[in-house]
């Protein structure tokens, strides 16, 4: 309910509804770096501002989860994969009152644990589609305590849609 700029569509894509400029970010993460396993977060995101239209946002989210070794069920080493995750997104926010914004993304997901098939294991990547449907609410300003203040309430509901099945592309089964 506080996110105003352009990750707000991480969090309520409605919070686009609120925003009236053109906005970019990049953000990057390293992840457990005193195990130095190479794991990493990135998100790119950016929006734009349509008058009379509502404000439009897109972003891309990578997460790198390193290198994974692959053994055969007696413990034998197969090689070495780097696994990862990837979503790019589009949003849209719209305030449909001067109180009240709605919003919505639209995410394609793509996840590759594994490389290459292996007997019984599946291909190690999986794909699939969520979306995400918000509101958010802001209160007129109010004095409290002797200062300024509103009050903002949010509702997203997040990832709706398929789930990532691994072993739909097993050889030989479907």
């Amino acid at each position: 309910a506080l996110a105003d700029d352009a990750n707000s569509m991480f969090w309520n894509p409605s919070g686009l509804a609120f925003q009236q400029n053109t906005q970019a970010g990049l953000t990057h993460a390293n992840w457990l770096p005193e195990f130095n396993a190479d794991l990493f977060y990135e998100y790119l995101v950016g929006t734009y501002h349509v008058d009379g239209v509502g404000t439009f946002g897109g972003n891309v989210t990578f997460l790198n989860l390193g290198e994974t070794e692959i053994r055969d069920n007696l413990g034998n080493r197969l090689g070495v994969t780097n696994s990862f995750q990837l979503a790019v997104a589009s949003s849209y926010g719209v305030k449909v009152s001067e109180r009240l914004g709605l919003g919505t993304s639209v995410r394609f997901i793509y996840s590759k644990l594994t490389s290459g098939e292996r007997e019984g294991t599946g291909s190690g990547r999986a794909s699939t589609f969520a979306t995400d449907l918000s509101a958010l609410y802001r209160s007129a300003p109010f004095s409290l305590g002797g200062s300024q203040a509103t009050f903002s309430a949010g509702l997203n509901i997040a990832n709706l849609g398929g789930t990532l099945d691994f072993n739909k592309d097993e050889v030989g089964k479907d």
